[in-house]
């Protein structure tokens, strides 16, 4: 799915290599427990491109975020870079990120 050499780019920061992305998403589950990630809709793909709208669902049915990732994809098809957006950040996120609204 994602090349040895990934980059994750983020409001949480930059994470390059698919171990560290591995990581954070341990991370995410050890502080949070278990989430899935929800697809709203199918991807939209231009090229190389594709934009992938999304959000993560707790365990107990709590909506946690929604996002758009933007994909770069490799010749051989596995995902070489992520672009994270926030579009609905988690409750007190802005707080401790820098973020704002809209």
């Amino acid at each position: 799915m994602f090349s040895d050499d990934v980059d994750y780019h983020a409001a949480v920061g930059v994470l390059t290599g698919a171990q560290a992305l591995g990581g954070f998403r341990d991370e995410f589950i050890a502080h949070m427990g278990e989430a899935n990630l929800v697809h709203l809709g199918g991807p939209d793909r231009l090229t190389d491109r594709a934009r992938l709208r999304w959000e993560i669902v707790l365990a107990d049915g709590t909506s946690f975020a929604t996002g758009t990732d933007v994909l770069v994809l490799a010749e051989d098809g596995r995902i070489s870079s992520v672009t994270a957006f926030l579009d609905r950040a988690p409750e007190g996120f802005a707080d401790h990120h820098g973020e704002q609204d809209g």
